[in-house]
This record gives C-alpha cells, sequence and structure tokens, in this order.
C-alpha cells in the first residue's frame, strides 16, 4: 500500500470542517482508506528554521492511482461527503491550440521505448504545496505502476522555454548532447571543456544513489530515446533524466507533459491521472490542451488525452446480492454517485447504465463496481441476516478430492511428487518435445521479462523434465510425478482461457522405465475403479467400463513405443492420456541420455567422493563374453542380483584404480557400473598418462564411449606442454563439467573454443594465465554454457567487458568468479554479473584497477549471497562505495572482505562495512594507511565473529585501539601489526591473552623486546580446563632488533605447536650456528637480503629448540631484564621502586597448604594494602592479594623468598614485608611486590632449591587490571589489635607451617616435563 502524506491543515481547508484524529480516521475507513499516522503530537523535522507542519499518512490501496496526490484525495472525499459544489467529479474538457501542437514519433524508437504520449496544461498556477505534490505525484506513479520506470516514465517542462512541434527519436548515445537537470560536479567539469553526450551523463550517473537504479533500463541499447523540440533542442532523455534547459519551477506558467512508455495501457492511464489531478489549477479549470502524437509506422496516430468517461453495465440482482440489500435502480445509482460514478436505470431489465470517470482505471468489472455501491453503503450498515439454512460441513471440490486420491496412490507406489513453475518458454513447450503451435492453445504473456518464462505450459511434461535434469546426478532411478493445472485458449469462456487438471509422471534410470509407467497407470486406473479392457470389449456394444491402450504416433515419443490410452464410460470413448519413451531429439534438447544408449553411455553416474585418477580402459573383446557357464554363474549369485545403485555405491568404496580395472572384468553389469568411476577424473598428470587418455577416448570401436564418461579434466600439471593440437584431441569430450586448463600458455582461442563449443554440462572452467584468450572463447562459453558455476579467467588481458557482459546475461548461475589482475575490466562488467548473477558466492578482482566504488556498492547490494569479496590493489575503491549502504539493511552473507592497500579507505567506510556486514570473519585492511585507532575500535563491534585480521602497514595504530581490540573479539586465531611502529610490548602482551590465537605477525615492530616474547610463550588453560597449553603456530618476528636468544629460547621451550619462526634481521640469530637450521633465501634475493635471511620452519623449529635448550642452560639472573640500578634503588632507599617502575615475579610451585594460609593472611591484610596504595597515589583494581599455583616451564631465578626478601643477593631492610598477588588474566605468571610497615611477627619461608623466581622489569606502572573475580569465603581467626597511634590497625599474621621433607622433593620439577611442556596442569 503506498502512503501519501498531506499537510492536515490544507485537507481539513479543502474538505470545508475540521476533523478530530477519530473522526477523521472513521472518515477513511468508510471510504476503504486508512490513516496510518497524525503527526500533530509528534516530533516534527525543523527545515531553515520552521517547523514542519503536522502531517496526516494516508495509506492508499494499491488501485487507487487517483489518489495518490493531496488533490485526489481532497477529490474523492467531498464527492463521497457530497459536500457543497462536490457533489460529483467535475467534467473535464479539452482545448486544442491553433496550430495544434504534436509529437512525431520517430520509426527508430520501436526499438527501445515505442510508445509516447502527452498534453498540455496552461496558465497553471503554482505555489510551493502545489509544485510539490505535483512532483510527488510523479515519484509515486513512478514507483507503482510505472514499475520503476521500466514500463512508463514522465517528463514535465516549461513550454515557454522549448518550442513545438516535438519529435521523439531514438539516437546513438554520442548523439544526444545536453546539459541534464541535476548535474553532478564531475558533468560540470567536463561541460568546460566540450558538449556534454548521453554516454557522460550515463556514466556519471552509475555514482548517483537516485538515478543509478534507472540506467539499466537503456544502457545496454545502441539507442537512446531522446524527446528534440523544433530547433532540434533536448527536453529529456527518457526514462533517465530532463534537460536543464526546460526544467520547471514555481513561476512556471504554461507545462509540457511527455510519457513514453512500453505498455499502451498504463500509457494512458498515467497521463489521464496527471493531467487531471492538476487542471484545477490552470487558468481554465479542467482544461486541458490536447497534443496529437503522429506515429504512422505502427498505427498510432491519435490525439491524447483522452478523457471521455467510459460506458458500462452492472446487474441491478448482482450488486444487490454480493451486498445483501434490496436497492431499487435510482437507490443504486444515488450511491454510485457519492463514489464518482454518473449512473442511470438502463432500457434493459435488471441493468443500471454507468459512466465510469477518467480517474478510475481501476475499474475493470461489475464486482469493482459492487464493491464501491458497499463503500457508499458503509460496510458497516450492511445487514447480517442469520442464515436460512443450515451451514454446510466443507467439503473439498470434486476436481480436488480426485487429484488428492491420484496424489496419495503415486506417492505410495514410491514416486516423488514435484511442483515446477507453471510458466516455461515457448521452445520448451512445444519445439522441444517435437510438437507444433498452431497459434490458438498456447496463453502467451505479452511482455516476457526472460525467454524462461513466455507461455503458460500446456503440458506437465516439460516441468518434470527439467527437473530430473537439475537431479540427474542424483541415484537413479528418478521417478517423479506431478498434479497440476495446465491453460488452454478458450475464446468462449469470460477470461479467454480455461483450465485443465493434468497428471503425469516420468521415470529415468538405466533401463527404459516403460514397465514401471505402464505399472503405475495401472495401478491409478485400478484405484479410480476403472478396469483393463481388450480391444473387443472396448469397440463391442457391451456396457462394461473401463480403459484400453492403443498404439499412437507421437514425435513427442519413440515410433513403436508409444501408446495412447481411452477411456469408456457408457456409450462416450475419450482419449485421457498418453505414455511411452521419449524420443532422443527430446532427451537431448533437455540434456538428458538417450534410454537406446543407455547401457553404453551412462550419464547417470553419482557424484562419488573417491573421485578416481586413472585413465585405464577395458577392451571387453577380450573376455570370455559368450561363455554360457560363466554368464550362468553371473546370473545365480547372489551380487549379480543386486540393483545397479548398490553396486555402484559398493564400487565407489574402492580406493585403488587397478582394483576397479579388475571390477571391470569380472562382467558386462560390472563394467557398466565401474567404468564411470574409473573415468570421472582421469589422471592427466604425466605426459605418458595423457596420451592413453586421448587414445582411448578417441576410440570409434571401443565397447563404451569413453569421451563421453569424462566429467573433469585437470591439464594444469603439464602446462607448459600442453598445445592447440594436444587439447584438439580432447573436443570430443563435451560433457566435461570442470575443465581445468591454468597456466597452459600455448592454448589459444582455436582449441579452447572448440573444447567448449556444444558442451552443456560444463559447470566449472579455469583459463588463468592464457594471454592469448580474446573475447571469442568468451563468446563461446556465454551461448553453450548455460549451468556454468565457476569461471576463472585470472591475467586474462585479451578479454574484454563486452564479452563478460555476455557471459553474466546467459550463465546466471555463476558463484565463483576470479577475474585477478584484469585490468583492462571497468565497472561495467562487473555490475552486469551483480545485475544477472543473484547467486553469486566469492568474486575476486585483485589488481582490478578500473573498478570504482559503483561496481563493489552493487555487488554487496544485488549480490544477498555474497560470502567472499577481495578488492586487493583496487585504488580507486574508497569510502564513498560503502557509506552509500543502505544503513537499515544487513549483508550477513558477507564472510570475507579484503581490501588490500585500498589507500583511500579510511575510518568512516570501514565503520560502515562493520555495521552492514556484522558477520565479517576475515577481514584484510593491510597498507590501508588511513586507519587509526578509531577504525579499529569500529572492527571491535564484530566480537565474536572475527577470526582473521590484517592490519599491516596501518602504522597510525596504538596500544589503546590494541587494548579494545582484544577486549571485545577474543576469538581471534590470526593477527597481523606488521610494520605498525607505534605498538609497544604492552600491546603484545594483551594479544597474548587471545585463547586460540594461532598466528601472529610483528615484523618490523621495533620496539618490541623479550617481554612481549615472553607474554606469548605464556601457557593457557587447555580446553579441558586441566592442563596448561599454547596454541601459537606461526610467529614473524623479523626485524625486531631488541630480541634475545633466551627471550625466543623461553618461546620456543613452552611452544610445542610452533611450525614456523621469522627472525630475519634479528641481530643475535645472524649467526652460523643458528643460520644453519634456517631455510634457504628465495633464489631471487638480493644479497643483502641473503645475509640476514634468518627462517625457521617446520623440521627447523624443532632442530633449533633442541639446540637451544641443550646448548644454553637456564638464564642467570645477568641474563633476566632487570636494571642494576634498579636493584640498588631498592637497597638504598629500603623500598621496592614505585609507580614508575615494577618488579613482576613469577611463583614457584608452593605447597596448597602454605598457599591456603598466606591467602588467609592477605585477606586479613587487605584494608592495609589499600591505605599504603591510597598514601603512594596508586588506586588498586584488584582485591586483596592471592597465591595460586602459576603455569610451570617458567625461567627460574633463585634467591627470592617470604618476610625479607633477597632479590639477586640484595636484602630488603628489615621492617617491609613483601606480599604475593595473584596475577590478573592480562598478567597472569606475575606478582607485584608492595612494601608495608608491619609491626609484629615476621613470617620466613625459602622455597626449595629447584623452586625459583623470575624477576623482570616493565617500564612505567602496569596497566590498571580489571576487578578480580570474588574468592570464597575463607576461615580465618582474627584477634582484635589495639588502635595504632598513627591511625593504621597492626596486623599479627598467623605462623605458616612449614612443609616437610616429602612435600618440598613433591614440589620439585622435572626439567624434562618442561621442556615437553607436559607440566602445565599440575
Amino acid at each position: 500500500m503506498p502512503t501519501v502524506s498531506v499537510d492536515k491543515a490544507a485537507l481539513f481547508k479543502e474538505l470545508g470542517r475540521d476533523f478530530t484524529t477519530q473522526a477523521f480516521d472513521e472518515l477513511c475507513f468508510e471510504f476503504g482508506i486508512e490513516l496510518d499516522e497524525d503527526t500533530t503530537d509528534s516530533q516534527r523535522p525543523i527545515v531553515d528554521g520552521v517547523q514542519e507542519a503536522p502531517q496526516l499518512k494516508i495509506d492508499i490501496p494499491a488501485n487507487r492511482y487517483d489518489m495518490l496526490c493531496f488533490e485526489g484525495i481532497a477529490l474523492n472525499l467531498n464527492v463521497f461527503m457530497q459536500n457543497k459544489n462536490h457533489t460529483e467529479l467535475p467534467k473535464f474538457s479539452l482545448k486544442p491550440s491553433s496550430p495544434q501542437q504534436s509529437i512525431k514519433v520517430d520509426p527508430e524508437t520501436s526499438k527501445i521505448r515505442p510508445l509516447v504520449s502527452g498534453a498540455i496544461l496552461r496558465n497553471v498556477e503554482f505555489d510551493q504545496a502545489r509544485y510539490d505534490s505535483f512532483i510527488a505525484l510523479q515519484d509515486k506513479l513512478h514507483q507503482n505502476l510505472a514499475r520503476q520506470r521500466t514500463l512508463v516514465s514522465i517528463g514535465t517542462h516549461d513550454l515557454d522555454k522549448i518550442k513545438g512541434p516535438f519529435t521523439y527519436e531514438a539516437l546513438p548515445p554520442k548523439d544526444i548532447e545536453f546539459i541534464p537537470l541535476k548535474m553532478s560536479e564531475e558533468l560540470a567539469a567536463l561541460s568546460k571543456t566540450r558538449d556534454i553526450n548521453a554516454e557522460d551523463i550515463m556514466k556519471s550517473y552509475e555514482k548517483d544513489r537516485y538515478l543509478s537504479k534507472y540506467l539499466h533500463i537503456i544502457r545496454d541499447s545502441p539507442v537512446y530515446p531522446v524527446i528534440l523540440d523544433s530547433n532540434r533542442t533536448v527536453c529529456s532523455m527518457p526514462p533517465v533524466i530532463n534537460s536543464d534547459r526546460s526544467r520547471i519551477d514555481l513561476n512556471t506558467k504554461n507545462v509540457f507533459i511527455d510519457v513514453t512508455a512500453t505498455d499502451k495501457t498504463k500509457l494512458e492511464v498515467v497521463n489521464n491521472i496527471l493531467v487531471t489531478m492538476f487542471s484545477k489549477y490552470c487558468g481554465d479549470k479542467y482544461t486541458i490542451e490536447p497534443v496529437k502524437i503522429a506515429s504512422d509506422h505502427n498505427n498510432q496516430t491519435r490525439v491524447v488525452p483522452q478523457l471521455d468517461s467510459r460506458e458500462t453495465q452492472a446487474e441491478v440482482s448482482y450488486l444487490n446480492s454480493c451486498c445483501g440489500l434490496s436497492l431499487s435502480p435510482a437507490e443504486l445509482c444515488e450511491r454510485l454517485k457519492r463514489m464518482g460514478y454518473s449512473a442511470s436505470p438502463s432500457s434493459e431489465h435488471d441493468k443500471l447504465k454507468i459512466l465510469v470517470p477518467p480517474t478510475r482505471a481501476d475499474v475493470l468489472h461489475q464486482a469493482d463496481i459492487m464493491e464501491d455501491v458497499a463503500i457508499s453503503y458503509g460496510f458497516n450498515n450492511l445487514p447480517r441476516p442469520f442464515p436460512a439454512r443450515a451451514a454446510t460441513i466443507a467439503a473439498p471440490l470434486p476436481i480436488n478430492k480426485l487429484a488428492d486420491i491420484v496424489r496419495l496412490e503415486a506417492a505410495m507406489a514410491g514416486w516423488s511428487e514435484v511442483l515446477p513453475l507453471i510458466l516455461c518458454s515457448h521452445e520448451e513447450n512445444f519445439a522441444w518435445l517435437n510438437r507444433k503451435d498452431d497459434g490458438n492453445t498456447a496463453i502467451r504473456l505479452q511482455n516476457p521479462k526472460t525467454t524462461e518464462y513466455q507461455i503458460v505450459r500446456t503440458s506437465l511434461l516439460p516441468g518434470l523434465l527439467k527437473c530430473i535434469r537439475e537431479n540427474k546426478h542424483h541415484r537413479v532411478p528418478i521417478r517423479v510425478f506431478e498434479i497440476s493445472d495446465v491453460a488452454f485458449k478458450d475464446l468462449s469462456k469470460e477470461r479467454k482461457s480455461r483450465n485443465e487438471r493434468h497428471f503425469a509422471a516420468a521415470w529415468y534410470g538405466k533401463t527404459s522405465g516403460f514397465e514401471m509407467v505402464h505399472g503405475l497407470l495401472d495401478r491409478v486406473m485400478l484405484m479410480l475403479k476403472s478396469a483393463f479392457l481388450t480391444r473387443d470389449e472396448a469397440v463391442g456394444a457391451g456396457r462394461i467400463d473401463g480403459y484400453w491402450i492403443e498404439e499412437l504416433q507421437e514425435p513427442t515419443y519413440l515410433a513403436g513405443h508409444a501408446a495412447s490410452v481411452h477411456l469408456k464410460s457408457g456409450d462416450k470413448r475419450i482419449m485421457v492420456g498418453s505414455f511411452g519413451i521419449l524420443h532422443p531429439t527430446v532427451l537431448k534438447n533437455f540434456e538428458l541420455p538417450s534410454p537406446e544408449r543407455v547401457l553404453e553411455d551412462d550419464y547417470d553416474i553419482m557424484d562419488h567422493p573417491n573421485e578416481s585418477q586413472s585413465s585405464l580402459s577395458v577392451s571387453l573383446e577380450d573376455m570370455d563374453l559368450d561363455s554360457a557357464d560363466f554368464e550362468r554363474r553371473c546370473r545365480d549369485s547372489p551380487i549379480s542380483r543386486l540393483p545397479a545403485e548398490l553396486v555402484i555405491g559398493i564400487f565407489s568404496k574402492l580406493g585403488s584404480p587397478a582394483d576397479l580395472q579388475n571390477c571391470m572384468l569380472v562382467s558386462k553389469s560390472w563394467a557398466r557400473n565401474s567404468v564411470d568411476l574409473l573415468w570421472y577424473r582421469p589422471s592427466t598428470d604425466r605426459w605418458k598418462k595423457l596420451m592413453n587418455v586421448i587414445q582411448t577416448a578417441t576410440k570409434r570401436d571401443g565397447f563404451f564411449l569413453y569421451h563421453d564418461l569424462i566429467k573433469r579434466l585437470n591439464l594444469g600439471q603439464l602446462k607448459y606442454e600442453i598445445s592447440d593440437g594436444v587439447l584438439i584431441s580432447l573436443a570430443a569430450c563435451k560433457r566435461v563439467e570442470r575443465l581445468t586448463l591454468p597456466g597452459c600458455v600455448k592454448l589459444t582461442d582455436l582449441s579452447v573454443r572448440e573444447m567448449i563449443d556444444g558442451n552443456r554440462s560444463l559447470m566449472a572452467i579455469d583459463v588463468s594465465d592464457l594471454e592469448c584468450l580474446t573475447d571469442v572463447t568468451m563468446n563461446t562459453i556465454a551461448n553453450n554454457c548455460y549451468r556454468l558455476q565457476g569461471l576463472n579467467v585470472s591475467n586474462c588481458k585479451g578479454i574484454t567487458d563486452e564479452s563478460l557482459v555476455a557471459v553474466a546475461k546467459n550463465c546466471r548461475r555463476i558463484k565463483r568468479l576470479k577475474l585477478n589482475d584484469c585490468s583492462q575490466i571497468t565497472d561495467v562488467s562487473v555490475m552486469a554479473f551483480a545485475d544477472n548473477c543473484h547467486d553469486i558466492l566469492e568474486i575476486d578482482l585483485s589488481k582490478c584497477v578500473n573498478v570504482t566504488d559503483t561496481a563493489v556498492y552493487c555487488l554487496i547490494t544485488r549480490g544477498r549471497q555474497l560470502r567472499e569479496l577481495r578488492l586487493p590493489q583496487c585504488s580507486r575503491i574508497s569510502d564513498e562505495a560503502f557509506l552509500q549502504l543502505p544503513s537499515n539493511e544487513h549483508f550477513d552473507a558477507l564472510r570475507v572482505l579484503d581490501l588490500t592497500d585500498c589507500n583511500e579507505l579510511q575510518d568512516a567506510g570501514l565503520q560502515k562495512i562493520v555495521s552492514a556486514a556484522p558477520r565479517l570473519r576475515n577481514l584484510v585492511l593491510a597498507k590501508c594507511r588511513n586507519i587509526t585507532d578509531r577504525g579499529v575500535l569500529a572492527i571491535t563491534k564484530l566480537t565474536k565473529n572475527l577470526h582473521f585480521l590484517h592490519l599491516g602497514h596501518c602504522g597510525n595504530i596504538t596500544d589503546y585501539g590494541v587494548s579494545h581490540l582484544v577486549k571485545y573479539c577474543n576469538r581471534i586465531r590470526y593477527i597481523d601489526f606488521s610494520c605498525c611502529t607505534n605498538l609497544t610490548d604492552d600491546s603484545v602482551s594483551m594479544l597474548a591473552t587471545l585463547p586460540k590465537l594461532k598466528r601472529i605477525g610483528l615484523v618490523k615492530c621495533a620496539n618490541i623486546t623479550d617481554r612481549s616474547i615472553r607474554a606469548l610463550a605464556q601457557l593457557k588453560p587447555s580446553t579441558a580446563g586441566h592442563s596448561y597449553t599454547n596454541s601459537l603456530e606461526r610467529l614473524h618476528l623479523s626485524y625486531c632488533t631488541n630480541l634475545t636468544i633466551n627471550g625466543v629460547r623461553t618461546m620456543l621451550r613452552n611452544c610445542p605447536q610452533l611450525t614456523h619462526l621469522s627472525l630475519t634481521g634479528v641481530p643475535p640469530f645472524l649467526r652460523d650456528d643458528l643460520l644453519r637450521f634456517s631455510k634457504d633465501a628465495p633464489k631471487d634475493f638480493n644479497d643483502h637480503q641473503r645475509d640476514v635471511f634468518c627462517v625457521f620452519s617446520g623440521p627447523g623449529v624443532v632442530d633449533l629448540r633442541n639446540y637451544l635448550i641443550e646448548s644454553y642452560p637456564s638464564p642467570t639472573p645477568s641474563d633476566v631484564d632487570i636494571d642494576d640500578d634498579d636493584i640498588r634503588a631498592v637497597s638504598d632507599s629500603g623500598n621496592l621502586p614505585g609507580p614508575s617502575a615494577g618488579v613482576h615475579i613469577f611463583y614457584p610451585p608452593f605447597p596448597h597448604h602454605i598457599l591456603q594460609q598466606m591467602n588467609q593472611m592477605n585477606n586479613s591484610a587487605d584494608g592495609i594494602h589499600r591505605n599504603h596504595h591510597a598514601e603512594q597515589g596508586i588506586t588498586p583494581g584488584y582485591g586483596p592479594p592471592q597465591y595460586h599455583q602459576p603455569p610451570i616451564g617458567q625461567q627460574p631465578l633463585p634467591g627470592a623468598q617470604l618476610g625479607p626478601v633477597t632479590v639477586h643477593g640484595v636484602q630488603q631492610p628489615q621492617g617491609p614485608h613483601t606480599f604475593l598477588h595473584q596475577a590478573t588474566p592480562q598478567q597472569q605468571g606475575h606478582r607485584h611486590t608492595h612494601t608495608h610497615s608491619l609491626p609484629g611477627q615476621q613470617v620466613i619461608w625459602t622455597p626449595p632449591p629447584p623452586a625459583q623466581y623470575l624477576v623482570g622489569m616493565h617500564q612505567g606502572p602496569p596497566p590498571p587490571p580489571p576487578p578480580a573475580p570474588p574468592q570464597p569465603p575463607q576461615q580465618q581467626t582474627q584477634t582484635e589489635q589495639p588502635q595504632h597511634l598513627d591511625g593504621e590497625v597492626p596486623l599479627t599474621l598467623n605462623q605458616l607451617s612449614m612443609p616437610s621433607d616429602a612435600e618440598q622433593l613433591d614440589m620439585s620439577v622435572d626439567d624434562e616435563e618442561i621442556e615437553r611442556g607436559d607440566s602445565g596442569g599440575r
């Protein structure tokens, strides 16, 4: 339902009274329209400082084109209410000028838009409201009746700026030069250098959000329609744009209206509606100046508009009976007057003479008049009598009941019902079935959109055969049936057509299935209690009813293999159907094999998972096939009685081609069931095998037609040897479904075209890097490969937009398209695929430098199934490609988006991408150098959906963006920040907490140190939760010059799954004893690159790990990243470093009862902690410190203890007490040291020698950790302490019990377990 907004005050003024919202709502309901909203009490927009006046939003029925504007609503409601001076619709009159204006139609317009109409409104008085309503009505008509301008388009012009008579012509785009009504900046700049033509305008409007959706109507036509005045000045180029020369405005007095169309009825309806609604503003009210249309070439010369009322009749009894009324003819006439009709009783009995006004194009039948009678009388006033007779029980129509009975019987017999479309092409219904069209049978669509839907089917057979064609890869036999309607022309009927209910069934298998179809016929007739009759019984005079069959000569069937079905009922004898074996030409037309060749030519083999790769063939002439004993044994053996489907299923489990060859030698039936598996995808990876395939496939006397058995052909392994002559030898393989020819540089159009021509089965073709291919091959694909789903033409420089457009239009099933490095293609071909291939899943446009924002916008908005969109190095793509995406739509199918090196992309475009495609999984933004932290924050909205992120060379990203990315996108598996020089150890430490991280790239991130490496080496809880592991698999650290051997050694030991480590340009690893484990540098590297190359992969990582663990012992204190100055500062001042430097210590494995008592102690000391933090100006983000068991495998360091702590031989002064803090998730495995002045008892516990600490420094305070999870309540005993003099609450710590020797031994960690990483869960 269209919704029309009108000014509330203006409408009430026009109606002559004010209404409350409820009263007006009731009026609308009575008239058959609906008040959707009254904005009086709503927040209305403010334009130029003035708030919009209250609006009434009214829903109009889709067929009431006369009420799509303010004027139409006011006029019809006034007549309905019978207001003063509005008791009937006005009388519209025509007043021609002298000389009369005319439009001469050129015959060339029949190629593009053949029909035109027009009118003139003289002395129009426009104000802003009337002008806006005039434009709005045109838009409403374009959207509804005109079907987005495809059927009709309207142009309005200031007649005083142009001069008649006018001509309507069709000219080449380059010959149409004018300034358009809405000129972009691009056109404005171009107009200063030369005249603008239609090609320039169409190209410019491809980026226009409003006009771009109309360009496709004429874009592909060699000529464009154009209206010219007598001076050859362009007035408009329908259906796209008007000329700026004839622009109308508020000062326009005389309006010239042109209407062009492809549908004559809609053409005149639109013209009449427009002029009748706005002729009230003419100087001579409701008077229109007509225009003469001179169109002799198609007999359309006439004067328009025609505003005479249409005369029709309606039956009084019909109107009364439908409404439940008993009104007299005079009363009915009064009721119809309120609806705008002029009615009077007819001289004929029981009829009314009715004049339908020119505004009511929706009135087509007396049923429409009956509806208006009911509206005028009032729906709520219609009588509601109780039924005079008892209500009957609902029952199906007899024809539906019979159809259900037959449907159930066929299904119970094992047949599957299908429901094809009721429309089909003319060829499918006639020529493909070897039938002729007499012109009086089929109902044609007057304006079919595609050749697939031209007529209403007259037979169910085309639908069944198309259904089998699309499913022939499934197991055979296929048994399908349909019970549905067909339609025929019938001039004796009111609607000139009739429907008939038909039943059809089709069998498709390794045999003809004649007996199966015959059996189904017998079963259905038996169920219908119709006996089978002999010929004598059928032609005799007996009273036996039943059916019989006779031989039938029908071109649809194979001669001598068809029969007609006749029915005898009383004295009536009629033919009710036919059945038989379809003619081979019929099967060929529907791409199905011939039944008489099905044993030798088995195309119905199912798509087996173990596609064999063999070029073996079998000569059955060498077998002892004439041995009666052999055949008898085959017939008697149990396996010989298995259905063919089961035998094929068994053979498909064999993985060896030799086994399949042995099966072929057993018997004929086994050979038939195994040869397809053997030849489904022949092996062609060696020259000898290829020659064997060619020799066998070209055999003419073989038992099988091997060239028809090949479904997949891959010649990529021999790409430098394959020439045109070799490929032409395989041209007989016309049932190849996948043709793979990548890099076969010797091939040209000659052989590839020969290979493709005539192949209707091809579903995927790869001709990448064939630079000799041209449009000839692409046009061959377009003309033959209607089932094509995959196309790869990467680096094919000879292919142009013209041929790709043809492929897009004809191969509409394409799902995967690769156009990499085709720099010659433009938006034209890409948009053609977007417009025609709506099921496209993947498209790759890498290095297509001429592709612009418009093409990308069309791909995303029109390809609702699009999953992968790759646009690397498409330099013309900017934010505009994405900012135009509709804000109220989500493209959930899009999973992969690659925008590598799209330098124009900025944060705004990235934000729109994320909001429009919220389920993106892989996002590649490498070398998008304008991306900042703002863009990274937008990426975080992908949350758990994001798995792969590449932000290499995005140098504006900082730690801030990374911290939010880690917080919200915690399922990232692969991430790359190469050359992001602003990132520090803090970023890598946060990235290390990602639980599923497998690959990270940090090339040239010069700020990172061993702290980052140790963070990445952190062991994480496994998914099972009872052990620790590290999932890192690939690590790229080239040119990170601050790394040391000790840090990498720790990482290698804790990352057992690591298979790739890149350390190019890292000085500590450019040593001969380590480089021997590195891969060899690529051959194209220069000397400097070879000198610094250091990449460990696969076995090299394993060897490097073993070497470092064996050759380098555990790091000494001097190896740890802590400065001596920091230690001396601790010794000199008696305090640990303050907020500017923190000490992180890894825990040893403490005994469980020691940890429990230490936790109780710390829960009690929480208050003192917070007081101390407040004094130091620190705001802690965690609760009381807690001890925990850390992951095993951290670097040990001796000499740490509780109480007075000794670190690196420097003992803390007496008095300070050191508390160990449990690590936050971001700092797992570390502790913070704080000092407090605690009187009372000192607790000292030194771990056994094998358990050691590791101390590491970090610059600046650690990031505030999130609140720790609440701890379970601890049972602890506290004694009240007196208030200390300085306000602190002193605390006496309970003595911790010391572990026994046995417990100390259990706490030791096996060095071998640490190397294996097996002790992480203890």
